[in-house]
């Protein structure tokens, strides 16, 4: 599965720092990442606590494949990150997090 979460495409085109300023650099950009969806997600009242739990689990994923996009995960990856259970919840999600414009989801 390839996930592209949007606000992720935003992050990435920040100029990176070279050398040892890398990873500080990294966390500027994930840090930016949850800022963004969370502005976004309060004022969406069709956001949930699964919603957020799956995306934040994409954005650990995203962080510790160093900031590659698109992020190859899947649902065996994703489910246990973002504590969810029924594979049916997950689609749900995944789905809706899609539909509702915060990844892209091939």
């Amino acid at each position: 599965m390839l996930i592209a979460p949007t606000v992720l495409h935003c992050a990435a085109q920040v100029n990176t720092v070279t050398g040892n300023d890398r990873s500080r650099d990294d966390l500027q950009k994930t840090i930016d990442c949850v800022c963004s969806f969370y502005i976004a997600a309060i004022a969406d009242k069709r956001i949930g606590t699964t919603h957020i739990s799956l995306f934040m689990a994409l954005l650990y994923l995203w962080y510790h494949c160093d900031l590659q996009i698109p992020l190859l995960v899947t649902r065996q990856m994703v489910m246990p990150v973002a504590g969810i259970r029924g594979r049916a919840t997950y689609h749900k999600c995944i789905k809706e997090l899609e539909e509702f414009g915060y990844i892209k989801y091939e």
